[in-house]
């Protein structure tokens, strides 16, 4: 009859987990198809109300059926009241409640919220006002070079939040070849942090398999995520993979620290970050700059060095300051200008200079190689940051005054090579 079945465990089961099953849903699509839509097909749901009525009606049922309160059952009593409460509330949110968007900038206080309907905009009074003490922008190098090498491009992607189809592939593209030299590199390198010369142990290292197993290690933790995976269950592309990586590590970054050890490791896959202040229509800002850091090493004068690695085509060269943020499409060098943010960020968060350094690993075992970035406009190599911090830090602001003008549009670049390789192109048509 309805009086067992509404009391019954196993129909509380049953409702929960079709409850959980429908939440699950909802869930996938609020991420896919937005906020509205999950409303309108789980959320505000007639079948969604009615599952939560069931469940209220099976706990009160369960509650009174097996005498909870006779028997002291505190705890399953306060777990279905727990429950009860919180699907009431849902339902007084629903009928009740108001959403809005409540606009304050840092330091404003307001109790006006903005009720936007398909009709109008209203504005209702909250019983309470909220201040807005502190609001930092936080930005990653990589973001802020997406903007400055096309704006519509960071708008697509920071701003609107599209994101291009994942291709699949048995084969470790490029980005994962990355992410197995940087996990392997930080393996080896937790080795020597702290070490000051440390070229005998890297030397060390390098007449060992310690590379070999740093790898491996990396291999089945980020790509085949097996822990007790071995290389003789590899398959062909994996093991070319494994031994590039290796040679990468032992004749090329290994072997160039190991002769250049005038260096002590202090961070590696090291958080950084700096509040950049700056001005947008008429208003001061704060954009917090924030990345991780490959590694960075104190060299013997001091000064820090910020070390990325890089498994592209090396360069180093770069034709000035300014060319970074306002030259051509070639000109605009991401590696470059990120590094250099990264060292920006050192220098103001650590009080101390920093040089920016690129491995490029594919050109590592040559024995001329020189990491540090080239002016050809100064004529200088290895420049520390401090020597670009004015010209540098004026161009940043100009740029983040332009990023954070709502009078300014996302525009397209106008350099096409820009658009060869951009996940967006079939967007803009070009």
């Amino acid at each position: 009859n309805l009086e067992r079945f509404f009391s019954s465990f196993v129909t509380t089961i049953v409702l929960l987990l079709i409850y959980a099953f429908g939440l699950a849903v909802a869930t996938f699509i609020e991420k896919y198809h937005g906020t509205a839509i999950a409303k309108a097909m789980v959320y505000y749901s007639p079948l969604f109300f009615l599952l939560q009525f069931l469940l209220v009606v099976n706990f009160i049922a369960a509650t009174l059926k097996h005498q909870y309160l006779k028997r002291g059952r505190w705890g399953l009593m306060l777990t279905h009241f727990a429950f009860i409460v919180i699907l009431l509330g849902a339902l007084t949110s629903f009928l009740f409640g108001e959403e809005g968007i409540l606009h304050l900038r840092e330091g404003e206080t307001s109790n006006q919220i903005a009720v936007r309907t398909s009709d109008n905009t209203t504005f209702h009074t909250l019983p309470f006002s909220v201040e807005l003490k502190k609001f930092t922008l936080t930005l990653s190098p990589t973001a802020f070079f997406r903007y400055v090498a096309c704006p519509l491009r960071f708008y697509f992607h920071s701003v609107a939040r599209l994101t291009p189809d994942d291709e699949v592939t048995e084969e470790v593209d490029a980005p994962m070849f990355g992410t197995i030299l940087h996990a392997a590199a930080q393996k080896l390198y937790g080795r020597i942090v702290g070490e000051t010369h440390p070229g005998e142990t890297l030397r060390a290292m390098i007449r060992t398999d310690e590379a070999t197993r740093a790898v491996t290690e990396a291999i089945n933790e980020n790509y085949l995520r097996d822990a007790d995976a071995t290389p003789e269950e590899y398959t062909g592309n994996l093991l070319l993979v494994k031994d590039i990586v290796t040679r990468y590590l032992r004749g090329g970054i290994m072997r160039h620290d190991a002769a250049h050890d005038a260096f002590t490791t202090t961070g590696l896959e090291h958080e950084v970050a700096y509040a950049f202040p700056f001005e947008a229509a008429g208003r001061k800002l704060q954009l917090k700059f924030a990345g991780i850091a490959d590694r960075i090493d104190r060299l013997d004068d001091g000064t820090l060095r910020v070390v990325d690695y890089k498994t592209g085509a090396p360069h180093l060269e770069f034709a000035g300051i300014e060319s970074l943020f306002r030259g051509e499409g070639k000109q605009r060098l991401s590696n470059i200008l990120q590094t250099l943010l990264y060292a920006m960020m050192l220098y103001h968060s650590q009080g101390c200079d920093a040089r920016p350094a690129l491995y490029y690993v594919r050109n590592m075992h040559r024995e001329d190689y020189a990491p540090e970035l080239d002016d050809k406009q100064l004529g200088q190599r290895g420049t520390p940051y401090s020597a670009y911090a004015a010209p540098f830090e004026e161009l940043l602001r100009t740029t983040l005054a332009e990023l954070y003008d709502p009078a300014v549009p996302f525009r397209q670049c106008e350099d096409p090579d820009t658009c060869k390789f951009c996940d967006f192109n079939v967007i803009c048509k070009r």
